[in-house]
């Protein structure tokens, strides 16, 4: 059976150097996007090195595992056991945080719990449990610090036997064909003590605890691998996972894809999309993850991963909701659909639902006295205002929360302040429109979306504002959306004075 390694863009020793990982730090947020640190120590000369992974890539991560050019190498010494972890035994266990030395930096510290099993004790790190068994793919790992997105991608009904799943289109339908997923979802959200752990994630890590929980399994059964040191069983990796009760007899599962992009999602594609989402390696079985293309918030993991055993205790059946579509168009036609009302859209770039634009209110005098957080890019709109190929200039000042409700990248670093995000709207006499975003404190280009015909400006600016938000504060990709002849421009964040900003940009709707 093919075993998952990882592939690393960067990898910072030699050529056939190997290197051991040590360990991985607290998750942290950097411009909108968590991230891990790990440690790697080199074999050959003993020197350490880092690398910054994205959050996804934690399900790939073995502490204590060697690596050769970014492969993950076998462990021959590591051995295997079988234990049991129960309800009972885990109540008188505590879960104790591991240390590192130079207290001053506390990324690295981690937590863990021991275990006495058939007369050997073992040392287990609730990282390996949170890896494999509550977030063993990207999406699981995203819930940690996303916990939101569950009511955007999945509504799900438990109702006494049966749990429905209701599934949005951003959620890859590749992913919902999978029987391991489905039962792994099921797993969680019929088990509330179970979900409750995910809750617990999520408020630990974002307030800087790190990977932190209450032990509130039922009852699990693991096969490890262990390394012995100074008397004591530490637990590397866990390998199998038996006694995942789901409490129902049956799920019901509803995608707007299933019969739409059956076809197209069991082959590759000529769009590449497939290949984007899905970080699989070459066929001899080796799987490599691409950080910057798998591990983004928006991104969902849709790779099997067949070195993962689970077993269930309850039988389960699924069953997959088929909906009735006629007609070959391509696959973005047969996502959308039009309401009778015609001003409601559902595009592959929607949350689910049927959705209506925020109307913008463009402001058309700019004040003499420019303050606030949006002065340079108001002050840029008023001195291109006098440019004779200039029909008109407007402004509209909203906040974020208009568009996407609850998530936290709505609000300042206080947690209450409503961010707000300024949209320029540049009409020329040729005919040519444009509109530039800008958002309130946030790290990233301004935005500028060009074009010769005419477009429906507010439902454009609600779909990208809206993917910023589900993005956590990263601009969402153009291709994602069904925009027509509509151009792109990125104007990074620089001490020009606004004269110089204003022929920058002018310059790009020249082009």
């Amino acid at each position: 059976m093919a075993k998952p390694n990882i592939g690393f863009d960067s990898w910072p020793f030699e050529k056939g150097e190997k290197a051991k990982l040590m360990s991985f730090s607290k998750p942290y947020l950097d411009m909108g996007q968590w991230y891990v640190d790990a440690g790697y120590l080199s074999v050959v000369t003993n020197k350490a090195k880092f690398i910054k992974h994205f959050l996804g890539d934690v399900h790939l991560l073995v502490a204590g595992a060697n690596y050769i050019d970014g492969i993950r190498q076998d462990m021959p010494n590591w051995e295997t056991a079988e234990i049991s972890l129960t309800a009972n035994v885990m109540a008188t266990k505590k879960i104790e945080a591991r240390l590192i030395e130079n207290k001053k930096d506390n990324r690295f510290n981690y937590y863990t719990f021991g275990i006495g099993y058939n007369k050997e004790y073992y040392i287990i790190p609730l990282a390996e449990i949170v890896r494999v068994i509550l977030a063993p793919d990207i999406f699981w790992l995203n819930q940690m610090t996303l916990l939101d997105s569950i009511d955007t991608r999945i509504l799900y009904d438990h109702d006494g036997d049966v749990l429905n799943l209701n599934f949005s289109t951003d959620v890859p339908v590749r992913y919902v064909k999978m029987d391991t997923k489905i039962k792994h979802m099921a797993w969680l959200f019929s088990n509330p003590m179970i979900y409750n752990m995910i809750n617990q994630l999520y408020h630990n890590i974002q307030s800087g605890n790190g990977i932190l929980f209450d032990f509130l399994f039922k009852e699990l059964e693991i096969t490890i691998k262990f390394e012995k040191w100074n008397d004591k069983n530490y637990v590397r990796e866990i390998i199998a996972c038996k006694g995942k009760k789901i409490l129902c007899s049956e799920i019901i599962v509803h995608h707007p894809g299933v019969v739409e992009y059956e076809e197209d999602d069991n082959n590759s594609g000529d769009d590449g999309q497939c290949k984007r989402r899905t970080p699989l390696g070459d066929d001899d079985g080796v799987k490599s993850l691409v950080s910057n293309l798998a591990a983004t918030p928006n991104t969902i993991d849709v790779a099997q991963d067949d070195s993962m055993q689970y077993e269930y205790s309850s039988v389960v059946k699924i069953e997959r909701v088929k909906t009735a579509r006629s007609g070959s168009t391509s696959k973005m036609a047969q996502t959308q659909v039009d309401n009778d009302a015609g001003s409601n859209k559902r595009t592959t770039a929607d949350a689910g639902g049927l959705e209506t634009a925020p109307q913008l209110e463009f402001e058309h005098k700019i004040s003499e006295k420019l303050e606030g957080v949006f002065a340079d890019m108001l002050a840029v709109l008023r001195l291109m205002k006098e440019r004779a190929e200039v029909r008109s200039i407007g402004y509209h000042i909203g906040e974020l929360n208009d568009h996407f409700k609850g998530r936290s990248v709505c609000t300042l670093d206080d947690g209450l302040t409503p961010r707000k995000y300024l949209v320029g709207q540049i009409k020329l006499a040729d005919s040519k429109e444009a509109i530039l975003i800008e958002v309130e404190k946030a790290i990233l280009t301004t935005r500028m979306f060009v074009s010769d015909v005419s477009q429906d400006w507010n439902l454009i600016c609600d779909k990208i504002i809206k993917g910023f938000i589900e993005k956590s504060g990263s601009w969402p990709d153009i291709g994602d959306f069904d925009f027509k002849e509509l151009e792109v421009n990125k104007f990074k964040h620089t001490n020009a004075d606004v004269i110089q900003k204003e022929k920058r940009i002018f310059q790009s709707l020249e082009k």
